[in-house]
């Protein structure tokens, strides 16, 4: 079974998006800080990482790296965030996010890109 952890202070929307993954075969983890998930995601236990809002990125810590010990190219990064900017989408995909999606988000399309992400393989 994939693991799936949604990040992100707003706890409706993680449990919306969880809800939204939940026919899927996929167990769905729920933070509000990643300082709280650090260990599982040095054991490397997740999937994919959905994260609510781009923040984290731009607070001076380095998000990718505490995402993905020892330089492995998993889990995956989903950043679903309000800012359209494309210098912002740029520096989010050029520090090793692998997918940017603007609110609202179209949960059917979401849905088909975590699909072909974790599941498909």
């Amino acid at each position: 079974m994939k693991r799936v952890l949604i990040l992100g202070t707003d706890a409706p929307m993680r449990e919306m998006v969880a809800s939204v993954l939940s026919d899927a075969d996929i167990r769905v983890y729920g933070a509000g800080r990643l300082a709280d998930v650090d260990d599982e995601c040095r054991r490397g236990m997740f999937d994919l990482v959905v994260m609510l809002g781009a923040v984290p990125f731009f607070d001076g810590s380095d998000v990718v790296s505490r995402l993905r010990p020892h330089g492995i190219k998993r889990p995956e990064i989903f950043v679903i965030s309000w800012q359209q900017s494309e210098q912002t989408v740029m520096s989010l995909l050029e520090c090793g996010v692998n997918q940017y999606m603007t609110f609202p988000v179209n949960m059917r399309r979401f849905c088909r890109k975590v699909h072909d992400s974790i599941l498909s393989r």
